[in-house]
């Protein structure tokens, strides 16, 4: 024998179908008659006839709808509390898939970067090589991963700050950091930097600097000088740092860091030099 529950949901069900086709039935009547006084009517226009027919037909269906919705109330609401469990459960399980799928919305809608420039998200920094709904390629540099490609999951884009280098079209803003003992002569050091970093950016230097009033004539902005400069930093009472800031190109980036480093180090190690950097 079947249990009482079971038997309870059965007699509910056959009691809410029935409700149903007659509370159909009355409509249909109703329709019936109320079409029949109208169209008798012929002392109204045949406009307000028609006009109080389609009335009616609306009417009745909406009429119909609201007590589909009274009859079968307990079971809409038991459907509509499984869809919604349904639809919670896809939503943790797609979570990550959902959040690529804004975050690449996003990157195309805003514009963040293009295919070419070099941006740096979160952690990892490098040249956009390809790009889509789900995930963002990045040619990486200056890391241990160097000239291997990551791919970026588009979600980062939704709680990441993404550094942008295309400001100055094909040249970005380096910075390279010396450190050296507290006791070691500073200032020859910060001219050294200072060389190096002005005899590499040399060639270059004047069309950087135009570029960059051009961006801050048209776009409104304060953009920085690109001369090079050295700024000191004392991170503890030990040591102190030297930073570059020097305009480089994108492509060579690495390279030109190299030669600043190299020239920077030979003209230090000379005889002349009071102490060596600190490790």
């Amino acid at each position: 024998m079947p249990p009482l529950s079971t038997l309870f949901q059965e007699r509910t069900m056959l009691l809410d179908l029935f409700s149903t086709i007659l509370f159909a039935l009355l409509l249909v009547v109703a329709r019936f008659v109320v079409r029949r006084m109208i169209v008798a009517r012929q002392d109204l226009p045949p406009e307000v006839r028609r006009r109080w027919q389609v009335t009616l037909r609306n009417s009745i269906l909406l009429t119909f709808l609201l007590g589909l919705v009274f009859i079968w109330g307990h079971e809409i609401r038991t459907l509509a509390v499984s869809l919604v469990a349904i639809a919670a459960a896809i939503v943790l399980a797609t979570k990550e898939l959902i959040l690529c799928l804004i975050g690449g919305i996003y990157r195309t809608s805003s514009r963040v970067f293009d295919i070419g420039d070099v941006v740096e998200i979160g952690s990892t920094r490098g040249k956009v090589v390809d790009r889509n709904l789900l995930s963002t390629t990045l040619l990486v540099s200056g890391s241990t991963a160097a000239g291997r490609l990551a791919t970026i999951p588009n979600s980062l884009l939704l709680n990441q700050p993404v550094f942008n280098d295309a400001l100055f079209g094909d040249y970005t803003l380096q910075l390279i950091t010396i450190p050296l003992p507290t006791g070691a002569d500073w200032q020859r050091a910060e001219a050294l930097l200072l060389a190096a970093g002005e005899a590499e950016c040399a060639p270059y230097l004047s069309h950087v600097s135009d570029h960059a009033a051009h961006v801050e004539r048209h776009r409104a902005l304060d953009v920085p000088s690109v001369a090079p400069r050295v700024r000191l930093k004392l991170p503890d009472h030990e040591h102190m740092e030297l930073q570059l800031q020097v305009p480089l190109p994108i492509n060579g980036r690495l390279s030109a860091e190299q030669r600043i480093l190299h020239a920077f180090m030979s003209a230090w190690q000379a005889p002349s030099a009071n102490a060596p950097l600190a490790s």
